[in-house]
């Protein structure tokens, strides 16, 4: 049976019988399905076949190499009540042509052409991205979804609150479009991140074991700094990528360093791209700025406060834009005013 909503084995619950025609539209193509979801479909330009349980149908990103779509219901039981969602759907056979994409998916009713809610009871699209490793995932800061990858080739997205009775589907898109850093696709140097900056590692960076993505802020924190209020004071010297985020926790720890006037208490209150993860970079990560990504901005300021120090009296600061003595790496004490430029992981 195509696309049955009704006998899913995956989904077990309340049958019901009087589901609507359901069509599926690729790439502006619709394909529609006969009452009962047993009839076979109307062929369309865009080469549809039926294919299982599910509609196979080329996309953008896939060429002549046909994806197949399944959606499926659960049902949601209520006080004296009860209606088929839904709540998933499952899309194999996606080839590597399609690493970097993403996936948006709508849905309609028989005669309006506004989309659905889908789930939470007003999110409209559906959206998951293919990554250069295969894997599958929502975007960056999506919630009420859950993506889980089948294969190289498959996933399954379930919605947490379905919010359409599957009698009212009828006809369901998908597009292929190129996904962005910023929502989670793979990211090169020199990429806007999803807090705005610009990506300066990659996990293929020398030096990065961390398995993330870094990006600088666009700006340095308004206002004057220093690490720490006093010196001498010992604090960590690592100086690796990686550690940048936890010396500046570190750092926060000590009274002396965690204050309004302070680099650590500067980043740690940051919020770039509403997020709230951001950190200084250690000596090796700065560095990486200036190697990457200095000539993206002309606002550096100056030599960057880095979270790890020189010695009990000193901390590293990097001459991001210039070559500040000699190497662009420098020593000042750790009580000196420097521009603070916040960094985050992801």
């Amino acid at each position: 049976m195509l696309l049955n909503f009704d006998q899913n084995p995956e989904f077990v619950g309340k049958k019901s019988r009087s589901h609507k025609f359901l069509g599926i539209a690729l790439l502006g193509v619709a394909i529609t399905i006969g009452q009962t979801f047993a009839a076979n479909i109307q062929i369309g330009t865009g080469g549809v076949v039926e294919f299982g349980q599910g509609v196979q149908a080329t996309t953008a990103c896939s060429g002549s190499t046909p994806i197949t779509m399944k959606p499926a219901t659960s049902f949601a039981n209520a006080a004296g009540a009860g209606a088929m969602k839904f709540s998933a759907i499952e899309v194999t056979n996606i080839p590597a042509s399609c690493q970097g994409s993403k996936f948006v998916f709508t849905a309609y009713n028989e005669t309006s052409t506004v989309a659905l809610p889908v789930y939470d009871s007003n999110k409209t699209s559906v959206v998951v991205i293919m990554r250069s490793d295969n894997t599958f995932a929502s975007t960056i800061g999506a919630t009420g979804i859950t993506v889980t990858t089948l294969s190289a080739s498959s996933f399954k997205v379930e919605f947490g609150t379905p919010a359409s009775d599957s009698t009212l589907i009828y006809r369901l898109t998908v597009e292929s479009l190129k996904a962005t850093c910023s929502e989670g696709s793979s990211c090169l140097i020199g990429d806007i991140g999803p807090g705005g900056g610009r990506v300066f590692l990659t996990p293929a960076s020398a030096g990065n074991t961390t398995g993330l993505y870094f990006e600088v802020a666009p700006e340095n924190v308004a206002g004057s700094f220093k690490q720490c209020l006093t010196e001498p004071f010992a604090i960590s010297n690592v100086t690796s990528i990686g550690h940048g985020e936890s010396q500046t926790a570190a750092l926060m720890t000590y009274s002396n360093c965690n204050t309004s006037l302070t680099g650590a208490y500067a980043v740690v209150n940051y919020l770039g791209g509403g997020l709230n993860d951001w950190f200084l970079p250690s000596k090796d990560e700065a560095m990486a700025i200036r190697s990457n990504v200095a000539n993206f901005y002309s606002n550096w300021g100056g030599m960057i406060m880095t979270s790890t120090q020189n010695d009990n009296r000193g901390m590293w600061v990097i001459d991001v834009a210039g070559n500040g003595c000699g190497t662009g790496v420098c020593s000042a004490y750790k009580n000196a005013v420097a521009p603070v430029r916040p960094v985050r992981s992801f």
